[in-house]
């Protein structure tokens, strides 16, 4: 298992990289590397340090004309798991003021045995701290940070949000798109929202919109913005959505959506392609640099080529297991989308279409309306109507319409921020308050709340109406009852 990431940063000394490192490896309190007081010689003479307990530095350095082409260091720490923890942070400097000064870095857990259970390897603090050091560069639009991008009202921020979704806006990392709920809100805290900026600092661009009107002008054109309602998409620097976060579908809980989207995101940034150099590659510019320069004989070369190659291998391989791993994933996705292809519907509630397929199985059955299907037709049919799974989501949702209408305090606030969550939006606010549904939530009634309530029945009247409206009345009666 390994995590990969590459940004652009501000031009950086030799002198500053090795200062990162060693306050890097100052910060592992298990680390025994810098007891041995040769990280001046190490850096002097560019060799390898290896500790009584097997850790190993090495550090390399290239250049050009005088000139800093590249530097870099591996780090490998065993642990008393037989696994080894292996650290390689590479910065190749820009030989072009075009061009960006890229860093990459590849952490890796390697099993030092048959049976070993190895773990996916966290961001490195290195990446932490440069980023808290304000030297991330910029990725077209963006900067890389640890913060996230709060969107504005406005035209530029408009069309930014709109280019975002055809390409162009980044050119190294991905995007997390946050849409707006309604007004300011979304579906967590700006506490949290920051806390995912900084836990994909370095991997991905936490992009917020402001709120459901900026989502509103932004749809106004010929391109969409793909995402609405609070649902978050992953979008890769070419413009493709990868992935969309439904919040009203699937995993509603804030905590697992909040990991499933940091999760993926560090998947995704691991398979983008790199332009900057790895570890093998300054490797080899070092090998070659000295063969230029009469500092290696010919046959000691080949030997540091052959092993600069074995390594390379070996990490290809490394990566193509993983992605293998990830490939049966997606095809298990793929055969789930083919036994359930309603993916791109908006679900009201979690489990909301196996509901109504089941509640449309048992209309069909009462009406005797199978008698003309085949036989093959009919088993397929029977095990729907048999299907005996209740979700938990049509409870849930008949809750919070009882708790929205319960009490005439504040009755239309309540029941306006309950539907704005279920696919409604206002579509008028002038004696009442009118709500209609979404384009994405189609076969919705429209709702009509009084500013006012007329008596103490307006809150039991308009819970009756809102379970109308969404299809629940009839429902309800066929899956809880």
């Amino acid at each position: 298992m390994f995590f990969a990431t590459e940004i652009p940063v501000k031009t950086i000394t030799e002198e500053e990289f090795v200062e990162q490192m060693v306050l890097w490896l100052s910060g592992n309190k298990n680390s025994c590397i810098l007891q041995e007081n040769r990280i001046v010689d190490i850096y002097k003479d560019c060799g390898d340090i290896i500790g009584e307990n097997g850790e190993e530095l090495q550090i390399r350095e290239v250049k050009k004309d005088g000139f800093l082409n590249g530097i870099g260091f591996r780090h490998n720490f065993p642990d008393n798991d037989e696994r080894i923890w292996r650290t390689e942070v590479v910065y190749k400097q820009a030989l072009l003021p075009s061009q960006p000064n890229l860093l990459r870095f590849r952490s890796t857990c390697i099993a030092q045995k048959i049976g070993t259970k190895i773990e996916f390897p966290k961001k490195p603090y290195f990446l932490e701290n440069i980023l808290k050091m304000n030297w991330g560069g910029n990725d077209n639009f963006f900067q890389v940070q640890d913060q996230p991008i709060w969107l504005c009202n406005g035209n530029e921020d408009v069309d930014k949000a709109r280019l975002l979704f055809s390409g162009g806006v980044t050119s190294c990392l991905p995007v997390v798109y946050i849409s707006s709920v309604n007004s300011e809100r979304w579906f967590w805290k700006r506490s949290v929202i920051e806390r995912m900026a900084f836990d994909l600092g370095g991997i991905a661009h936490i992009v917020v919109e402001p709120n459901r009107e900026f989502s509103v002008i932004a749809n106004e054109g010929k391109e969409r913005l793909q995402v609405a309602r609070g649902d978050v998409a992953v979008v890769l620097p070419s413009g493709e959505v990868i992935k969309i976060f439904y919040i009203n579908r699937g995993e509603q809980n804030p905590r697992k959506l909040f990991e499933s989207i940091c999760n993926f995101s560090k998947k995704i940034r691991n398979q983008l392609p790199s332009e900057g150099w790895d570890w093998a590659d300054l490797q080899e510019c070092v090998l070659r640099s000295r063969m230029q320069s009469d500092d290696i004989n010919e046959k000691v070369f080949y030997e540091e080529e052959i092993k600069t190659l074995r390594e390379k291998i070996l990490q290809l391989e490394d990566e193509k297991r993983s992605n293998s791993n990830e490939y049966i994933q997606e095809r298990k996705n793929e055969v789930h989308e083919k036994i359930f292809p309603f993916q791109n519907i908006q679900e009201l509630y979690d489990g909301e279409i196996i509901d109504r397929l089941k509640y449309i199985s048992d209309i069909c059955k009462s009406d005797n309306a199978i008698s003309d299907l085949d036989s093959r037709s009919r088993y397929i049919f029977s095990r729907i109507s048999a299907y005996k799974g209740k979700s938990k989501g049509l409870k849930k949702i008949l809750d919070e319409i009882k708790n929205s209408t319960s009490d005439n305090e504040n009755l239309s606030v309540r029941v306006s921020d309950f539907l704005l969550r279920h696919g409604y939006i206002k579509k008028s606010n002038k004696n009442h308050i009118v709500m209609e549904a979404d384009e994405d939530y189609g076969g919705l009634m429209n709702i009509t709340i009084p500013k006012t309530p007329s008596d103490y029945r307006a809150g039991m009247n308009l819970n009756g109406q809102i379970q109308k409206a969404l299809g629940l009345s009839n429902l309800k009666k066929k899956i809880i009852f």
